[in-house]
């Protein structure tokens, strides 16, 4: 399976990984969400995440004590995590930062030159960068996703999660990997040599063969959701509520419409209406 990961890897993005000491496989990215942070911090440290950001960003390090340091993403910085919102003082005391794009559930990807930011500023304070790429196939209108790992430096300061889950829709199968920093690498693989057995050998399979087979059904899959996305923007619209559409991922991030007081108060009478 690392075999099969590698070689996509290095087709789909010209990285090149080893297997035997960048690889880890993951049940589900998730997997590795959640148990990143026991590897790297100690109760009290410091973790950045984005805000808003998918719950395991901040559930993974909270569950290893740690104390979060949340980057708001504006909409008039097109939801990009901005590094001169955070603090000298929380830099130099973080250890692990949390990225994903194209990103749940703001769907937008990030252009080069944040990646080449995010390396510059985990190598000056010494942090430890986790990107989350798991949406990379569910690109739309002609857009097509890269790595973090394919940027000078990426291997030297972090690790970058994928899934198979919204790929190849084996999302009850949990399969997915790690890749990167093998020091990074080495220690997620200890510790979850301590949480679980791996991954189900006849899973394995279907994987190695998803992943080496034909890719069209993956172009195909998303252009199912490319068209679902349509429907829903655009008879959304019809009604009277103009939503930004998404380069990416299963995901609407939707303002709240006028009249209400906030997403909680719109949600609620959803609900109810």
């Amino acid at each position: 399976l690392r075999a099969a990961i590698r070689d996509w890897y290095s087709r789909r993005f010209g990285v090149h990984i080893d297997p035997e000491t960048e690889i880890t496989s993951l049940l589900g990215s998730q997997d590795g969400l959640a148990h990143i942070a026991l590897t790297i911090v100690d109760p009290g440290d410091v973790v950045i995440v984005p805000d808003p950001g998918y719950p395991i960003f901040s559930v993974g390090p909270l569950i290893a004590g740690a104390r979060l340091f949340k980057v708001p993403l504006h909409r008039d910085k097109g939801f990009i995590l901005d590094f001169n919102d955070i603090p000298e003082d929380v830099a130099r005391r973080a250890k692990l930062l949390i990225v994903s794009y194209p990103g749940n559930p703001v769907t937008v990807p990030a252009p080069a030159r944040f990646y080449e930011d995010l390396i510059a500023f985990a190598k000056k304070y010494d942090i430890i960068v986790a990107h989350d790429n798991a949406y990379c196939e569910l690109t739309f209108d002609g857009f097509t996703a890269g790595s973090f790992l394919a940027y000078p430096g990426a291997m030297d300061v972090g690790i970058e999660l994928n899934s198979l889950s919204k790929t190849y829709n084996m999302a009850g199968c949990r399969i997915g990997a790690a890749l990167g920093n093998r020091d990074v690498i080495q220690q997620l693989s200890t510790i979850k040599s301590h949480l679980d057995y791996g991954i189900f050998i006849p899973l394995q399979k279907a994987a190695i063969a998803a992943l080496n087979g034909p890719q069209e059904p993956v172009r195909q899959n998303a252009f199912a959701y490319q068209r679902r996305r349509d429907a829903l923007i655009g008879g959304l619209a019809d009604i009277g509520w103009e939503i930004p559409k998404p380069k990416a991922t299963m995901f609407v991030w939707a303002p709240v419409p006028a009249g209400f007081n906030g997403s909680i108060d719109f949600s609620l009478k959803l609900l109810e209406k």
